[in-house]
């Protein structure tokens, strides 16, 4: 299956159009960056979700394979590489060889986005959003309030109020 159009290559594709410099600090060989999704690729013992947020990354001389157990896995897979490639300012984009194998302790990693006191705009969602994926958080609790346009109730929502497709 083409993985184009999967979150984790979008995802990996926006870090390097980012960061240029992720490749001209790339250890001399690497020039191949491989993913895949391989059902039951990192066995885990596990049968619930976090199964399918498993990953393993290999990294070698010539080339860096991700493969996730599913969709889920491959995207935190790119989450790790690319904390791995932005490391420490005096080393980003050199990666250790070797191997990670991993898979969260958690099924559900949930953050509260209160918005009781003050009005986000949709861009500062999307935002932070964005980067809660990349400490692999998978659930968002949005306590929202008056911070809804209500179709059925207009009186409720405060002008500014996220609509019901900005929130889908």
């Amino acid at each position: 299956a083409s993985l184009k159009n999967s979150m984790a290559a979008r995802t990996f594709q926006a870090a390097l159009d980012a960061n240029q410099r992720f490749w001209s600090c790339a250890p001399e060989g690497i020039r191949r960056i491989e993913m895949a999704i391989r059902r039951d690729a990192v066995q885990t013992g596990l049968r619930d979700g976090r199964h399918s947020q498993a990953y393993r990354i290999e990294i070698k001389a010539n080339r860096v394979q991700l493969t996730g157990n599913a969709e889920a896995g491959l995207f935190y897979a790119v989450q790790t590489l690319i904390q791995l490639l932005d490391g420490p300012s005096h080393r980003s984009g050199v990666l250790p060889l070797g191997t990670i194998t991993d898979w969260p302790e958690y099924e559900i990693r949930c953050i509260h986005w209160d918005t009781k006191h003050h009005q986000d705009r949709l861009e500062t969602l999307r935002r932070y959003l964005d980067q809660a994926a990349v400490f692999k958080i998978n659930a968002v609790l949005l306590e929202i309030e008056d911070k809804f346009e209500y179709p059925s109730h207009p009186v409720i929502g405060a002008p500014g109020a996220f609509t019901t497709a900005e929130l889908q």
